[in-house]
């Protein structure tokens, strides 16, 4: 015993510590779980089946409950048929004459229930008697031409004097097609029979017994026998023109679940047939819970053996991707240590070195940061001194135009006029954003206009065209508008003849277009060339001493909001003058 316990020590001293931890793992982890995992997937199979059965089971009784259902109506009525005093007296008489009858049947359809509705659609009442004064028609008929029929000798065999038939009906009607049809049978009066024999037929139509049974089918394939005539399927189409068929073996083969009951003497067997595939189905199901056994059977075993192994290694290349980290200008602290050895040491005395460095970076780089901060707040007083120039420029011209108005015309209209003017004068001195959306700068746009349609009257007119693309991107305030000023002041105004203001925004590829075009008196080439000149040039000195206050602040503010902005104008003489702005879209907000 001693020595088999020595040879087992000097086995595990001998094995590597690698090799200790598989071993461990094998047959104290990855064996169990293999185990246990296929106990689980084996009993998720069986609960699967047992569902699946349950579900059969219920699909079974639904269709059970619709198929007495469907007879328990007909059932009640022939009931109260059978119950009718006048009718039996009806079917007894013998009448001399055919109308005699007549007028007896037409007293009878107002009496008894024969004469109302008894909410049977698609159904029919039929009525035989042994009575040859009877004529055929309506709802009665004589009994004797259908004493060899078969139904009639179903009927007659039946000791209960109730039966269902599935019939099949190929009497030689002319221009009638031989179809299937359900059949509620009973002898009338049969325990106190007096005078003649009568029979109740009463023809359910099968096409709606089909529909109902295919509504409770769900996925499953079907058949529903009766007396072993298939009168249901799922599967073969239920054609009314054709016989019933029969269940062979082959098709017992093939069945799932049955379930078998009676019904007014007829018996009912419902057959769920095997679904293709099922099997399949069933493996589809747990795939996921067999890949996720295998993750914690295998992956999972190995994936902590491997970390086990390869800490020191894992713990090295921290340290690589931290000093890797050297270009971003910073160096970063390791922020876990794990463990006290020399690579624990290793890695506090490389976060003393981060931080002596990183102090000596700050050093270095605190003048380069304050004049960055210095550039920010002079292009900051920049803009500010730009909005300052800008407000006085259109209250100015809007001014102007109202006067003017008052003056040439000598009319009431200035409240119109105000409430442009009003609006401007919100846009002008709300300067909490200098940013806008294109929407509320065409809005200012209008404002504008319909304030210069009161100083140009009919020489005045404008289209504002928006694409619902553009509605949300964001611009400089009051930039638009300014050439739309400049597009009134020095194209329309000039010109003796009406005019026409377009300013339209739309999506090209990967830019955000907008347009403003005159139709006024334009420019001749050197004009043209003068005005690009200034608008591609456009700077804070040269603000300060040109003329062209408005169109140069505009320029500029768009370039400071993205320096990739291009302004291109084109312009001919006597004709009029465009300005289009091109907006990279990447670098808008929305």
């Amino acid at each position: 015993m001693l020595k088999v316990f020595k040879k087992n020590r000097e086995f595990y001293y001998g094995m590597k510590l690698g090799n200790k931890l598989k071993f461990l793992f094998v047959f104290f982890v990855f064996m169990p779980l293999i185990i246990t995992g296929s106990i689980i997937i084996f009993s998720t199979i069986s609960n699967n089946r047992a569902d699946e059965r349950r579900k059969m089971k219920n699909v079974t009784e639904a269709i059970k409950n619709t198929i007495i259902g469907e007879f328990d109506y007909p059932s009640s009525v022939a009931q109260s048929i059978n119950k009718n005093d006048y009718l039996e007296r009806f079917l007894s008489e013998q009448y001399e004459t055919p109308y005699d009858y007549y007028v007896a049947y037409k007293s009878i359809t107002s009496k008894s229930i024969l004469g109302n509705n008894i909410g049977m659609d698609n159904a029919r009442i039929m009525i035989y008697a042994d009575n040859e004064t009877i004529l055929n028609g309506g709802e009665f008929f004589q009994l004797a031409p259908v004493k060899m029929s078969s139904w009639y000798n179903v009927l007659a065999k039946q000791k209960s004097g109730t039966c269902i038939m599935f019939y099949f009906d190929t009497s030689k009607v002319p221009y009638v097609t031989p179809k299937r049809k359900i059949l509620y049978m009973m002898k009338l009066n049969e325990k106190f029979y007096s005078g003649c024999e009568r029979v109740l037929k009463i023809e359910i139509d099968y096409q709606s017994f089909v529909s109902k049974m295919q509504n409770l089918a769900e996925d499953y394939g079907i058949y529903i026998l009766c007396d072993n005539k298939i009168v249901f399927s799922t599967t073969d189409g239920n054609d009314t023109t054709l016989n019933y068929g029969t269940f062979d073996k082959k098709m017992e083969d093939d069945v799932e679940y049955t379930a078998s009951f009676e019904n007014y003497g007829a018996n009912f067997k419902i057959c769920i047939m095997k679904k293709k595939g099922m099997n399949l189905a069933g493996f589809l199901k747990i795939i996921p819970l067999i890949i996720f056994f295998i993750v914690i059977d295998i992956i999972l075993p190995f994936f902590v053996l491997s970390r086990l192994e390869r800490s020191i290694v894992r713990r090295i290349n921290v340290i690589e991707q931290s000093f890797s980290k050297v270009d971003d200008e910073e160096l970063h602290k390791i922020e876990t240590i794990e463990g006290s050895d020399e690579i624990a040491g290793l890695m506090k005395n490389y976060n003393k070195m981060v931080d002596r460095t990183n102090a000596l970076i700050q050093t270095v780089y605190k003048d380069k940061l304050n004049e960055q901060q210095m550039d920010i707040a002079r292009q900051n007083a920049e803009l500010l001194a730009l909005h300052s120039q800008i407000n006085p420029h259109f209250l100015f011209n809007a001014l102007e135009s109202i006067r003017m108005h008052s003056i040439l015309k000598k009319e009431y209209e200035t409240a119109d006029m105000v409430e442009c003017l009003a609006i401007m004068q919100r846009n002008n001195t709300n300067w909490g954003n200098d940013m806008v959306h294109i929407r509320d700068e065409a809005e200012f746009v209008k404002a504008y206009l319909e304030l210069q349609k009161y100083r140009f009257g009919n020489r005045l007119s404008y289209e504002v065209d928006i694409d619902e693309e553009c509605k949300d991107v964001i611009i400089p305030k009051l930039t638009v508008v300014t050439f739309v000023e400049n597009a009134c002041i020095h194209g329309i105004e000039k010109k003796s003849n009406p005019g026409w203001i377009f300013v339209r925004a739309y999506l090209e590829k990967t830019d955000v277009v907008i347009e403003v075009e005159d139709t006024g008196i334009g420019m001749n080439e050197e004009e043209t060339e003068a005005m690009r000149v200034l608008m591609l040039h456009s700077s804070m000195d040269n603000l300060k001493n040109n003329k062209h206050v408005g169109i140069m602040n505009a320029c500029l503010r768009l370039r400071m909001m993205n320096e990739n902005v291009k302004i291109r104008v084109e312009s001919e003489e006597k004709t009029g003058t465009m300005i289009e702005i091109r907006i990279p879209n990447e670098s808008l907000e929305s």
